[in-house]
């Protein structure tokens, strides 16, 4: 089974549902997948897609048409498989990370990456509000 995590965060607010999901096929930010292994080598053949960051725990693309950060787990991650999809809105005058997880990883480890990533998120949405407030 594969537990999925949609995540918006905006202003001081974040809202979030936990589900799990049948690991046949799935839905993430407008994708379908099969596996996050598919859904891997479906972005890494299509134009517009960059790879933006690679290491031992981590894989992460970048789709600019649509401003969505792609971020896989390797597979000596603890998660492993999951993908991470997020995406910078703006709902009136607040900036936020909108955040989609697809992980089949154990519930803990799963748990613990989603922290990492909103604690990464968060401080991705001061700095876009910094650069935003400065202009």
């Amino acid at each position: 089974m594969i537990r999925a995590l949609t995540l918006l965060l905006v202003g001081t607010v974040a809202l979030s549902s936990i589900q799990t999901i049948p690991a046949r096929a799935a839905e993430i930010c407008g994708r379908t997948m099969t596996s996050p292994g598919q859904l891997l080598d479906t972005l890494r053949n299509e134009a517009g897609i960059e790879l933006i960051h690679e290491d031992d725990l981590y894989l992460a693309l970048a789709e600019e048409a649509r401003g969505i950060v792609w971020t896989f787990t390797r597979p000596n991650h603890p998660a492993h498989p999951a993908v991470v999809c997020r995406q910078v809105v703006q709902q009136g005058e607040d900036i936020g990370v909108e955040m989609r997880v697809l992980c089949g990883g154990r519930k803990t480890a799963c748990d613990r990456m989603v922290a990492d990533f909103q604690e990464l998120n968060e401080r991705m949405k001061q700095e876009i509000q910094r650069n935003h407030s400065s202009q």
